[in-house]
């Protein structure tokens, strides 16, 4: 499954280790219950089901998580887990990569509530840097190939976010209020109820800082000394109707809105902005026809928009409409799964040079069927699927999967899984006077992945090895870089290998988490690793209750990691350690208190060539929430 080399080395060596972890483990662990209380996640198979059985590589964070460890920052909780890193160019509110197992940023797909979230801008991907960490329920990772379930784009896995929803009788109303460094204030307001059939819930939040200069490096020509803060603007809202006990009609919709300012070299007295807004809308139909056969009927619509104002102004907007319709079969250890869905995806651009977009080459549609079969039986489990998207400009393209799992001891279970994946290009990558290349064709990926996993009570323990191969690999490739001209082109193949080692320990009061990540994401064809990500990085975390406080500290490790200059040549990135401490307490019944400082030790680091990030950063928060 794995070439030669010297990350394999180094995985087998960690396999060793986390053999003799999880021998450890299971011996000092046996006052625990043998079995413990599993989240469920949807996201894993477009279907409730316990963590536990999911075969899927997945995280689920809480809304308990979020409060217990004072997060203020969406890309800051996700960079803390499992096969996860990110960058950033500057603060928060600026342009932000997702890295999922070393996968390109791009090709990990967001959700909001079932809604798509995507761009056609640029190369694609989420808009991280526009999504509001204040008004999320819950989060879902999934690690690993996703078209199968999602279609394009999910090469590297998916995440989704779930926002509030009512949860009691009655109106509810539920606000906090957060203050830090570099002029940080955030505050948010939730108002919620249900009356016999309906339930509803509204959110508003406000967030911002005065931050820092966006460039730290004074030899960099695009670096200004000035303060380069942001400012996020957040709505969210639903309704429920339960039309008897087996049909039940959702909407919901969420509007974001950051402006976040930048460096580009000149000493104006309003430093040049970058504004992202993102819209997604749904309305839902839950069924359930009998108890074997449930549906779930699904349209939705998501908007990015892009504005940059220099001394010039950029527009950029994309939208994406989808349908749904999803039955789901279940008779004893059998499932069936059908999926039927419609995607539309429009761009729209304005500037000082105009449009690159005629309405030829500005609009596509995909259309999509998926078959899946679901299979669990005492210890084993088992799924296969198929699905094949039709887009109007590249035709065909078919996805599949295949998945197993054995339980071959009460707390012992391992994971095969393969799966194929694809992601087409995006309508600026095709069309845009900026380089476009309209013979792109789309990128394409094939993973194999096997995971060994304990649980004992509260204690946990995993080891995930993958090996993906990305073929036709789209990048900008500059032939005149010095004045940076060039153009979208398919370029080769990358090569995705690597090993996650993650676990949980609970030592008497104190619970030990972490995770081990070693990875060589490369260019298959050049031999270059991939820019901006380690070939290792790690995450520690201890928590406990002390005097009634909650509180905790967290490590963050990582290594070097190559990027670019501004003449597009190597340079190479420091690694880091990161140690950030948090503490927490109830004040009353409804009231709780929050502190929290990240980066202690002040340890100066980037995750982009000559981008800063804040140093040493202090926050309080004060929480109203009804019990």
């Amino acid at each position: 499954m794995f070439s030669s080399s010297p990350v394999h080395v180094r995985c087998a060596r960690s396999a060793v280790a986390m053999a003799a972890l999880l021998s450890c483990l299971q011996a000092a662990q046996t006052a625990h219950a043998d079995d413990a209380l599993q989240p469920v996640v949807v996201t894993a198979s477009r279907t409730p089901q316990a963590q536990g059985q999911a075969l899927a590589d997945t995280t689920v964070i809480s809304r308990e998580d979020i409060a217990r460890e004072g997060a203020t920052d969406l890309m800051q909780l996700l960079g803390r887990q499992p096969g996860v890193e990110m960058g950033r160019n500057g603060g928060q509110g600026t342009a932000t990569d997702l890295f999922v197992r070393g996968a390109n940023s791009r090709f990990t797909a967001l959700y909001i509530d079932g809604v798509r979230v995507d761009s056609q801008n640029l190369q694609g991907g989420a808009p991280w840097n526009a999504i509001p960490l204040g008004l999320i329920d819950r989060i879902e990772i999934v690690r690993g190939s996703g078209s199968d379930l999602y279609g394009s784009d999910a090469i590297a896995g998916v995440v989704q976010v779930f926002t509030r929803r009512p949860d009691k009788d009655g109106v509810q109303l539920a606000a906090e209020a957060t203050v830090g460094s570099f002029g940080r204030s955030k505050w948010q307001a939730d108002v919620s109820g249900k009356a016999a059939a309906l339930d509803y819930g509204l959110s508003y939040g406000r967030d911002g800082a005065f931050g820092q200069s966006t460039i730290v490096n004074p030899a960099n020509s695009n670096h200004n000394p000035d303060r380069d803060g942001f400012r996020q603007e957040t709505w969210a809202g639903r309704v429920g109707y339960q039309l008897s006990a087996d049909h039940r009609l959702e909407s919901s919709f969420a509007r974001n809105r950051v402006r976040a300012a930048f460096d580009n070299g000149t000493s104006e007295d309003v430093s040049p902005q970058a504004t992202t807004v993102v819209n997604t809308r749904q309305l839902a139909w839950l069924a359930r026809w009998t108890p074997q056969l449930s549906g779930s009927y699904r349209v939705g619509e998501s908007s990015t928009e892009d504005i940059s104002r220099t001394s010039s102004l950029f527009f950029t907007k994309t939208h994406a409409k989808t349908a749904s319709a999803q039955h789901d079969w279940r008779e004893g250890v059998n499932a069936l799964q059908l999926l039927l869905e419609h995607r539309a995806d429009k761009i729209d651009e304005d500037g000082t040079y105009g449009s690159s977009f005629a309405d030829g080459n500005s609009r596509r549609q995909q259309n999509a069927v998926g078959l899946g079969y679901g299979f669990e039986s005492g210890p084993w489990s088992a799924h296969a699927r198929a699905r094949e998207d039709h887009d109007s400009e590249f035709g065909r393209h078919t996805t599949g999967s295949l998945g197993a799992g054995w339980r071959f001891a009460p707390q012992w279970r391992v994971r095969l899984n393969y799966a194929s994946a694809f992601r087409a290009p995006t309508l600026y990558e095709r069309f845009t006077q900026y380089g476009g290349n309209a013979d792109l064709q789309p990128e394409s990926s094939h993973t194999v992945e096997a995971a060994l996993s304990w649980q004992r009570g509260g204690a946990s323990a995993s080891a995930t090895a993958y090996h993906s191969k990305v073929r036709n690999l789209i990048d900008y490739v500059y032939t005149d870089p010095a004045n940076y001209i060039g153009g979208y082109d398919n370029v080769g193949r990358a090569r995705l290998q690597g090993l996650t080692l993650a676990g949980v320990l609970p030592v008497d009061a104190v619970r030990l988490s972490g995770s081990w990540d070693i990875q060589d994401p490369r260019n298959a064809q050049t031999g270059e690793s991939l820019i901006r990500r380690a070939r290792y990085h790690g995450k520690l975390q201890a928590d406990t209750v002390l005097a009634g406080w909650t509180t905790g500290v967290q490590g963050q490790f990582a290594g070097g990691r190559r990027d670019l200059d501004a003449s597009q040549s190597s340079v190479r990135l420091g690694g880091y350690t990161l140690w950030n401490v948090f503490a927490g307490r109830d004040l009353s019944r409804e009231w709780q208190l929050q502190l929290r400082i990240d980066n202690v030790l002040n340890k100066h680091h980037e995750l982009a060539r000559d981008y800063g990030v804040p140093g040493t950063a202090a926050f309080v928060t004060l929480r109203y929430q009804p019990r």
